[in-house]
């Protein structure tokens, strides 16, 4: 391995298999990853000015090597409930913990989801998964990282309700103005670009007029569930 002080511009993984999509392995093989970008890469071309010294060599000794696992409704784990919150400290310390045993799994990235509640607990706890999204997870955390929110109700039909506790439900009988409301207007504003996918019913008054506007979020298409949910 290469042992120099200074950060390498590539690490070299060799000895490794990796998992074909037919789901066999492949032969020993290796692989580059820039690392400024983290991205797997072509082998770099050696040059005066891109030398071995650039790059860190790391045997893996026959380990597979598959590509990380993305959770995109995950409500909690380990003991951590997302959706709860008594104060900022706890649940960042419960989210870190969350964060690094996913990693352990494979999962290398995940949408935190918050289950249908009063809209004081969206506008405590969208802030704080901001916060840890942005600031917490940088590349030496050993964590799988956060790309945004689930917002899993509370626009939910109530005849299908699953875990959520009906009492939250409402309806969007105000249009945008009942979402911003519910989820705080800072957080639906589009330069946030945190909201990645929202549940609800299409069903339940005034979500779809509001529907135009969850597609224009963060000048891109917005991932929304509509739970085609029967009368």
């Amino acid at each position: 391995m290469n042992t120099n002080s200074h950060t390498e511009r590539y690490t070299q993984l060799i000895n490794l298999y990796l998992i074909l999509p037919s789901g066999e392995l492949s032969s020993l093989t290796s692989i580059y990853i820039d690392s400024s970008t983290g991205i797997i890469c072509n082998p770099p071309s050696i040059s005066s000015s891109n030398k071995i010294k650039d790059i860190k060599i790391i045997d893996l000794n026959g380990k597979m090597i598959s590509p990380g696992l993305i959770d995109i409704q995950i409500n909690g784990a380990f003991g951590v409930d997302l959706s709860e919150f008594e104060n900022t400290q706890k649940y960042i310390e419960g989210l870190k913990k969350m964060s690094k045993r996913l990693c352990e799994f494979g999962i290398t990235s995940f949408l935190p989801t918050i289950i249908s509640q009063k809209n004081q607990k969206y506008q405590s706890i969208l802030p704080i998964l901001k916060q840890v999204t942005n600031l917490l997870f940088d590349k030496s955390d050993e964590m799988a990282r956060s790309l945004g929110w689930h917002l899993e109700g509370p626009f939910i039909n109530p005849c299908k309700s699953g875990c959520h506790p009906t009492i939250n439900f409402v309806n969007a009988s105000n249009g945008i103005k009942s979402l911003k409301e519910m989820y705080g207007d800072d957080n639906l504003k589009k330069n946030e670009k945190m909201i990645k996918m929202i549940t609800l019913a299409p069903e339940i008054k005034g979500i779809l007029d509001v529907m135009p506007f969850l597609v224009r979020m963060n000048g891109k298409l917005a991932w929304v569930i509509l739970m085609l949910l029967p009368n």
